[in-house]
Parts: structure tokens; sequence; C-alpha cells
């Protein structure tokens, strides 16, 4: 399998190994957003095997870009593709943190 180098604007870079160029960025991504500390409200961040992308839970209670009343106290963030999908229990985000193709359209897309 063919190794890549993705440099990223501020000028850091990571070497990742992939079957193709946009699987190398799409992986350099979530390796580089793993490495970030949690921000306010996220519980957990990931990368989904399935997909390869960075995927994150969110307590929507202590998050000010989402709303406990509209959906669910947890939200399931597609960090690559900015979609969600909240959920009443969190148990219920936890397991759809490992298929992210199933509920994010463009992860769907690229793995059906």
């Amino acid at each position: 399998m063919p190794r890549f180098k993705v440099t990223f604007a501020d000028g850091t870079f990571k070497t990742v190994t992939a079957p193709s160029r946009c699987d190398a960025i799409e992986k350099a991504l979530a390796l580089r957003a793993l490495a970030e500390p949690l921000a306010a409200g996220e519980r957990e961040r990931r990368t989904a095997r399935s997909t390869g992308t960075p995927v994150v839970l969110i307590d929507a209670r202590h998050h000010a870009d989402f709303r406990e009343d509209e959906g669910g106290r947890w939200v399931t963030l597609c960090e690559a593709h900015g979609e969600f999908v909240q959920h009443s229990t969190l148990a219920a985000a936890r397991s759809w943190l490992s298929s992210p193709e199933q509920w994010c359209s463009a992860c769907g897309r690229a793995h059906p």
C-alpha cells in the first residue's frame, strides 16, 4: 500500500499509508483530530474503523451548538462531514459511533 505525505495549512504534516490520496487525506485528518483535546461538551472522540473518519460523542447540555430539546441529550457527530444524529440515551449514541456510514450520507456514499 502506498504512503502519502499530507501537509496541513499550518505547515505541519503527517505521513500515512492508504490506498489512495483521498483516503490518505481523510486518515490524516482523523489522526490529527484525535490528537486535539476534547472541547466543551465532548465526551469521546475516535476514528470509526469502518470509514476512517473522525466521530465525536457530544453531551448537548454542555455544548453551544446543540440543544437537548431538538432530539435528545446525546449527539453523534461525523467530524469529517459535519452530519450528526441526536439520541435520548448515552448507550444509543455510543453504539452509533462505530458505523457513521449508516447515518452520515457522505460516509455512506464513500463506504457503501
